[in-house]
């Protein structure tokens, strides 16, 4: 009879360790299930998480700035933005922003730039959701079009420059557009809601 019941207390405490092992994540045989692993990964940028856009035809490709098959995989349209006549797409992919043109008068033109890593990578700019890379180019035709791409992990801000006023005829995605009071140029937005508004605050 004794050793009956110390037959049974073994087998109850083998049942309680293998349940112990099933609750850690462990299948029993030292192998985790996974849970570690996947909590442990690092959160998207927030503009990684920004809805992807349809947009009409292929501005990426059309805009000549990159050789199509050196564009990063995951590239996605996430705003556009139309000023009178000219056409402003941006676009993210797993570590930068980009930002295609395509203007009657400046021509197609596009930017990309990387977000920083980390402060030595940053332009010194003060707007909220930096810190920011900065890059900036110009349409065909002299004194056309010129686009200041501002590239951060939460926001993008394209300031446009163009002569004459502009009015905004069209806006899709996460974007606001504003036209600060004492700079003639066009600023537009990209990036989560609580962002633009810190941002527009600021301008």
């Amino acid at each position: 009879m004794g050793s009956f019941r110390t037959a049974v207390t073994a087998a109850l405490a083998l049942s309680l360790t293998a349940a112990a092992c099933t609750a850690d994540g462990n299948d029993g045989n030292g192998r985790d299930d996974g849970h570690e692993s996947r909590a442990a990964q690092p959160r998207p940028a927030p503009l990684q998480e920004l809805p992807e856009i349809p947009v009409s035809g292929d501005p990426l490709g059309e805009s000549g700035g990159d050789d199509p098959g050196e564009v990063p995989r995951g590239t996605r349209p996430v705003a556009e933005v139309r000023l009178g006549k000219d056409r402003l797409v941006a676009y993210v992919d797993a570590e930068a922003c980009a930002l295609v043109v395509d203007a009657p008068k400046a021509g197609r033109f596009s930017l990309r730039t990387a977000w920083p890593k980390d402060d030595s990578d940053a332009s010194t700019d003060s707007l909220p959701g930096g810190p920011y890379a900065r890059s900036s180019t110009s349409g065909h035709e002299r004194r056309s079009a010129r686009a200041q791409l501002s590239c951060g992990e939460r926001a993008m801000v394209v300031t446009y420059d163009v002569p004459g006023a502009l009015d905004v005829s069209g806006a899709r995605g996460a974007v606001s557009v504003v036209r600060p009071r004492k700079r003639n140029v066009t600023l537009v937005v990209v990036g989560p809601e609580d962002v633009r508004a810190r941002i527009m605050r600021e301008v």
